[in-house]
């Protein structure tokens, strides 16, 4: 492959990922910062918010104000240390992250399964 097909195909797998995360984002009802946080702490339960932040190159202010309201939203629970998601908040992120892949996938030509 040459760097401009390459670079052709990169554009091509950003932008449908970009639709399908602006997909599952509208079903959820979250912000896109909302979702990357919520994702993480799925991935990661108990994981402070400055990893948090770290992980998802935010800066620690803005990381917080999403578990702030995160928490509001009954997505996470939070004490002054770790983060983790509540059952709702396990549902909510697992279906996002679902539909984000499955629009993924299908945007790419597949069938939209994880294999």
């Amino acid at each position: 492959m040459n760097p401009t097909d390459f670079v052709g195909a990169f554009e091509r797998i950003t932008r449908a990922y970009q639709a399908a995360r602006k997909i599952a984002l509208g079903a959820s009802g979250l912000s896109p910062e909302q979702l990357s946080v919520l994702s993480e702490a799925n991935r990661r339960p108990g994981t402070p918010v400055e990893v948090i932040a770290s992980a998802l190159s935010m800066t620690a202010s803005a990381a917080t104000r999403a578990v702030k309201q995160l928490v509001r939203m009954g997505l996470l629970s939070s004490d002054e240390e770790r983060v983790e998601p509540t059952e709702k908040g396990q549902a909510i992120g697992s279906r996002a992250t679902e539909q984000v892949w499955s629009g993924f996938a299908q945007a790419l030509g597949g069938a939209g399964a994880i294999a």
